[in-house]
């Protein structure tokens, strides 16, 4: 495929522009999120390559900021969950109603609704591990193997 800065830059001015438009409807932080992260990919890609693999790609500058944005967005979530005064990420239990009340529940969420409430709340515990502890690895050095 082509991965070319200004295909990205293309979709990017296409989502900046719905995004204006529509600010009730898309004023979320993912949304901020994919603009973010757009804009940081519009510098990732190559300009004057047609070819889907670049060179030195590996350490490329725009990685750690990508990475930087990722991280931001992990932890500002947990952060959200951690400071909305909702009891139910206070207590833990959240997750008793979120299987239950997703937009398009599966079967799965069926099943997982079901599991017992002691569970459920390790997975919640699990969930702020992954969003406020987790991010963090994602800035030390990596080192190929």
């Amino acid at each position: 495929g082509i991965h070319h800065a200004s295909v990205f830059a293309a979709m990017f001015l296409g989502y900046l522009t719905l995004y204006t438009i529509s600010q009730t409807w898309l004023g979320f932080q993912w949304d901020i999120f994919l603009l973010e992260t757009g804009f940081a990919t519009i510098l990732y890609a190559p300009f004057f390559s047609w070819s889907a693999r670049g060179e030195g790609s590996v350490g490329h500058p725009m990685a750690w900021p990508l990475r930087a944005l990722w991280v931001k967005f992990m932890i500002m979530s947990g952060v959200v969950k951690v400071t909305a005064d909702c009891p139910t990420w206070q207590r833990l239990t959240a997750l008793e109603y979120h299987f239950a009340s997703t937009c398009l529940p599966t079967s799965e969420a069926w099943w997982l609704h079901s599991l017992p409430p002691g569970i459920l709340r390790l997975g919640t515990a699990f969930m702020f591990l992954v969003e406020l502890v987790g991010p963090w690895l994602l800035l030390a050095p990596a080192t190929p193997m």
